[in-house]
């Protein structure tokens, strides 16, 4: 068992990353890294909590002004509604980390370990960009600079290296 440097927990020896808190492992003895550290993510993206918050104190400033302007029945709808959005928005949270040879989505807890030869496409948008995987559509909230371009653009190269060698 390998324990974290992290958190402490105890994980299998076979984790490449924490099944807790998502960091990377220390090696077991006897296995030799590969180009640069294969367990350490090349990169992390996460949401940002920053919407969530403002978006929550807009709907609590609301609530107070009806509150005070006698509607306490739609102050009372508002703060349910804000109590909603923020069980949601902690629901909805996700991690990318983003490996040499594949990468992780953490979502509540619970990692998901995809191949990149299992995308099936990669699309831009404004900001982030989505992967489809086996037709499920994962939204990456940020498109971050990476290796000297940007990070969609670096997992593309990596789907269609990944497809030529299969």
């Amino acid at each position: 068992m390998k324990k974290c440097p992290y958190c402490g927990k105890k994980n299998p020896d076979s984790a490449l990353i924490c099944t807790y808190c998502g960091s990377a492992l220390p090696q077991v003895s006897g296995t030799t890294p590969e180009a640069g550290n294969p367990d350490r993510p090349l990169i992390k993206v996460t949401n940002s909590r920053l919407s969530l918050i403002f978006g929550n104190a807009l709907l609590l400033f609301y609530a107070v002004v009806l509150f005070y302007t006698g509607s306490r029945e739609g102050a009372f709808i508002l703060v349910a509604l804000s109590a909603f959005s923020t069980i949601l928005s902690l629901l909805a949270k996700r991690e990318f980390l983003f490996f040499q040879e594949n990468f992780v989505v953490r979502r509540i807890g619970r990692l998901v370990r995809y191949s990149y030869s299992d995308v099936t496409r990669v699309y831009r948008l404004r900001r982030g960009f989505f992967i489809s995987v086996n037709g499920k559509d994962m939204f990456v909230p940020r498109d971050p600079q990476f290796d000297n371009g940007r990070l969609s653009e670096w997992v593309e190269k990596k789907t269609s290296a990944n497809k030529g060698q299969v």
